[in-house]
């Protein structure tokens, strides 16, 4: 009978989208997770808890990113941030990582912008 055709079709179609949608989950994670660093970004230089070299002007502005999926991903997002406000070189002051509510961790760090020779 054609509405037996159509149900079991019906059924195929939904295993189909099923199949295809837990094939995209990992796809999904792993590029939310992902930053890339801008133009300006690759050529931010950066330390931790340390001073610049003395010839470096600090920029205004204070660098911060939240929530990052890494600690990489967090060290790219304020590379570009700094790039961005002008500058070429990043002291990262503090970073953090929090726990969030799927049992993973997140990373949130400050710091500050140079401008160096």
């Amino acid at each position: 009978p054609p509405i037996l055709l159509v149900a079991n079709q019906k059924k195929l179609e939904d295993k189909m989208k099923l199949k295809i949608f837990l094939l995209l989950i990992p796809l999904w994670i792993a590029s939310a997770g992902c930053a890339s660093l801008s133009e300006g970004g690759q050529r931010v230089r950066y330390l931790t808890k340390e001073e610049p070299p003395k010839s470096c002007k600090m920029l205004p502005q204070t660098v911060a990113s939240n929530y990052a999926m890494s600690q990489e991903s967090m060290i790219i997002n304020m590379r570009n941030d700094v790039a961005e406000a002008g500058g070429n070189f990043l002291v990262i002051d503090t970073i953090a990582g929090i726990a969030n509510n799927e049992g993973g961790v997140s990373y949130s760090g400050t710091g500050r912008a140079f401008n160096c020779p």
